[in-house]
């Protein structure tokens, strides 16, 4: 999901969701964005104080609800990160967000914004920050006024080519998310950076073991200069390729992005391509050049409302007896997400009952934002004392207060990950959305 592309004369809120900046380089961030021949505006606490954080949780928590609830706002940029970001993304007004979508502009902390609203909405955001100079700067007026793509520069770890969805950013923010929030990072490219020493390593064996690795196209490493400080050169990529290498999916690092000097902007969000033989990182735009906030690349049509409404979320695709088994042990949190749920029979209608009736107790289904039935394999035909896989899909998930559609096909499974919108009645699941 994109915002429009900035023009001459667009509001600009600057927010301080973390820690708080001295009133030098709020000035300085309020130059560079008046210079782009925009017209910046300082939230209402950002040179608030409290302890290291720039004003309390509800303060700056409404200075970037307010940001995003503002029709005339067009972009939203951190002035600096720090911490504290991490105690105020459950407050985030994600309906304001997912109404009127705009770019979000940080890193360091701000990177858990980033994954929040990824997560909840799939807002294409920018990693990065305005105020220093150089590439980074040049490169944030880039990503907030052009549609075209940004290329960044790298080195392989492990050799290889993929695609996927660019998410992630710095690396203990990240990490906040493992067990809290984080989805499926099935079809991502993972971007890290910034972390440091043995804390490193943890991360990455807990990312391991949290089974949300399952499906992902490859890792983009920005930079680890604070892991090598008064180490051995190049031990962080050491370790990079020590605990990811195994994956079977391609590594690129060195890439210019995180706490560097000279930095670039990345794009995060949105789908992009690592080339280790090329040694580039290629990301599609941020932003978009008018029209309607989202394109609609692919519709599937399905047969049966079984609860009527409308729902926009990202796409979870599951098999009904593997989230069963997930949950509890590695399933990410489905809150907001549109779930296309298949089967296939194994221990006949009792079974299916009984794992729908668990996921029902677990809470899983009652955090969804729809529901999109695709194809239950073996089960045509097959009846249990007259009853059908129909009767008892429909009798389950029927009791949910979300929208249900059934008899969507599998095509939508590119998409996941992808924002989708679940339509009941007019029995179309739009998956793809930009």
């Amino acid at each position: 999901m994109r915002g429009m592309r900035l023009r001459a004369g667009d509001r600009v809120r600057l927010v301080a969701p973390a820690s708080f900046a001295e009133d030098e380089w709020v000035g300085r961030v309020a130059e560079v964005v008046e210079g782009w021949g925009l017209r910046p505006e300082v939230g209402t606490h950002a040179r608030d104080r409290f302890g290291y954080m720039a004003g309390r949780d509800e303060d700056r928590l409404a200075d970037l609800n307010d940001a995003f609830r503002d029709p005339g706002v067009r972009a939203v940029v951190a002035i600096t990160g720090g911490a504290g970001a991490y105690r105020i993304v459950d407050g985030i007004d994600f309906t304001a967000v997912r109404a009127d979508p705009k770019p979000l502009v940080g890193f360091s902390d701000i990177v858990n914004l980033h994954v929040a609203l990824w997560a909840r909405t799939g807002l294409a955001t920018v990693h990065g920050c305005v105020g220093p100079g150089g590439r980074v700067d040049a490169t944030a007026r880039q990503l907030l006024f052009e549609t075209g793509p940004i290329t960044l520069p790298g080195r392989s770890i492990v050799a290889g080519r993929a695609e996927g969805v660019l998410v992630g950013g710095l690396a203990g923010a990240v990490g906040n998310f493992v067990g809290a929030g984080l989805p499926t990072l099935d079809g991502a490219i993972l971007c890290l950076e910034g972390a440091q020493g043995v804390h490193f390593d943890r991360f990455l064996s807990t990312l391991r073991r949290s089974d949300l690795l399952r499906g992902i196209r490859g890792f983009a490493v920005g930079d680890l200069s604070g892991a090598e400080a008064g180490r051995p050169a190049g031990e962080a990529e050491a370790i990079v390729r020590d605990r990811l290498g195994d994956l079977g999916v391609p590594i690129l690092g060195g890439l210019p992005f995180g706490h560097t000097d000279d930095q670039m902007c990345l794009p995060l969000g949105v789908p992009g391509i690592i080339d280790t033989a090329a040694g580039t990182l290629t990301a599609e735009p941020v932003v978009h050049d008018g029209g309607a906030p989202t394109a609609v690349p692919s519709v599937t049509s399905g047969e049966v409302a079984w609860v009527p409404g409308r729902a926009i979320g990202r796409l979870f695709a599951a098999d009904l007896a593997d989230l069963r088994t997930r949950v509890g042990a590695g399933l990410p949190d489905l809150t907001g997400a549109i779930l296309l749920l298949t089967g296939a029979r194994t221990l006949g209608l009792g079974q299916v009952d009984r794992q729908l009736t668990h996921l029902h107790r677990a809470g899983v289904l009652t955090r969804v934002a729809g529901v999109a039935v695709g194809p239950f394999t073996g089960f045509d035909g097959f009846a249990d004392r007259g009853w059908t896989l129909t009767d008892v899909l429909r009798d389950q998930l029927s009791r949910l207060s979300v929208p249900v559609l059934s008899g969507v096909p599998l095509t939508q499974r590119d998409s996941v990950g992808a924002v989708a919108v679940l339509d009941a009645g007019r029995r179309t699941l739009t998956a793809g959305l930009t």
